[in-house]
């Protein structure tokens, strides 16, 4: 038999059933999320995101004479923040029968769905790492044949952190971090990268833990097993939505040790729940629904290229 609620109980009702599982299950998912190991996050001031960098990265001077001062930079470069929602509906008539536990699997998901939008977004800017329609502080894509190696000279020396022909093998990896410790900063100094991190889809994740996980591994087909000299050399990341380009046969390293990393990432307001419960509300009182949303602002961008390779087939 369903019971009537006082407008005082029904609203504690609501607030342990929805905002607290919600709040809850949040923290759960956020524990799971894998952006945080391949972004750099940006303080956001106003509606936009911008990158500062130094022109002289790669390791200090021998002071002789008066100090070199190196500027910060940001250039005309910038991104804007970009604005997100989730919304969740209940009947009245649903919570006077007691029907609320119905809603429970629904909860969960709006806490999940809140938590890993930043992973969505950081897939979506590995997506169109290659595409003009995604462009970077130095004018290019984030995986581009010809990244300038001062952004403030275009035309002059270039470098390449998007390289085709290698798929995802063991020399390859080797390959792969030989590569990206030979990239320099603008001032033309080694910048000493590590390829501590494998970024790969679902496709190519076993393939990945062989590589950098095995202890002992088979080089030549017909030989006997030698140790893996690539074990412990970086962690595999997987992110999901990687299937959905290169035939999921694209592949990632990048350095998770540096200030600035591969991808920048802002947040300007963290999600928060706002709910419609009064029952003078016009949502309430016309509609007889209660709601709840979640809300959040951020943006993801490409970060500094010379933190990161692409490798596809």
């Amino acid at each position: 038999m369903a019971v009537e609620l006082s407008d005082a109980a029904l609203q504690r009702v609501l607030n342990t059933t929805v905002t607290t599982r919600f709040a809850n299950l949040f923290m759960q998912a956020d524990a799971e999320v894998v952006y945080k190991g391949l972004v750099t996050e940006i303080p956001v001031v106003g509606r936009r995101l911008e990158m500062p960098y130094a022109l002289t990265t790669g390791r200090m001077r021998e002071w002789i004479g008066d100090r070199i001062v190196n500027a910060i930079a940001t250039g005309n470069w910038s991104q804007t923040v970009r604005d997100f929602e989730w919304t969740l509906g209940i009947k009245r008539r649903d919570i006077d029968d007691d029907l609320i536990g119905l809603y429970r699997p629904v909860i969960d998901q709006m806490a999940q769905v809140a938590a890993r939008e930043p992973d969505q977004l950081v897939a979506d800017v590995l997506i169109a790492g290659e595409s003009a329609l995604q462009l970077g502080y130095d004018g290019k894509p984030l995986f581009a044949t010809d990244h300038p190696v001062n952004p403030t000279e275009p035309a002059g020396t270039a470098f390449s952190n998007l390289i085709t022909g290698r798929a995802l093998t063991s020399a390859n990896f080797e390959y792969g971090q030989t590569l990206l410790r030979r990239l320099v900063g603008p001032d033309g100094r080694v910048l000493g990268m590590r390829g501590r991190v494998l970024t790969v889809g679902p496709q190519l994740e076993a393939t990945a833990h062989r590589i950098v996980d095995a202890d002992m591994v088979v080089e030549t087909p017909g030989d006997g097993a030698v140790t893996n000299m690539q074990k412990g050399k970086a962690k595999v990341v997987v992110v999901d939505r990687l299937d959905e380009v290169d035939s999921g046969l694209g592949w990632y390293l990048s350095d998770d040790t540096q200030p600035l990393r591969m991808i920048l990432f802002g947040t300007r307001q963290a999600p928060r729940m706002v709910a419609i419960t009064a029952e003078t509300s016009d949502v309430v009182f016309s509609r007889r629904e209660f709601q709840w949303g979640v809300d959040a602002r951020w943006v993801a961008a490409p970060g500094l290229p010379q933190t990161a390779i692409k490798f596809r087939p």
